[in-house]
């Protein structure tokens, strides 16, 4: 499974994924096998990604004046896009 199936079917999913230092969460806990393994085969990609998130927010917050949900939405689509894109083959 690439990163982009992988986000992808965690989106599809409703998976919330979250760092904690270098632990990448979940929820729920019971995931289909090929997600938990995509999971693990790009934990490091994933837990860049989320730290560049909570980061991105943080500044279009503070910096930027957003309330925190439009920080969020805001930063949501700027690195999740670009994670989607930032590959050659065409994603989902």
């Amino acid at each position: 499974m690439t990163l982009d199936q992988t986000l992808a079917e965690v989106a599809r999913l409703s998976v919330c994924l979250s760092a904690r230092e270098d632990r990448l969460r979940y929820f729920p806990k019971t995931l289909p096998a090929e997600l938990l393994s995509g999971l693990a085969a790009h934990k490091a990609e994933l837990l860049d990604l989320l730290y560049e998130y909570d980061e991105r927010a943080a500044i279009y917050e503070y910096d930027g004046g957003l309330c925190r949900d439009d920080a969020e939405a805001l930063a949501r689509l700027e690195i999740f896009g670009w994670a989607r894109k930032s590959t050659p083959q065409n994603r989902v």
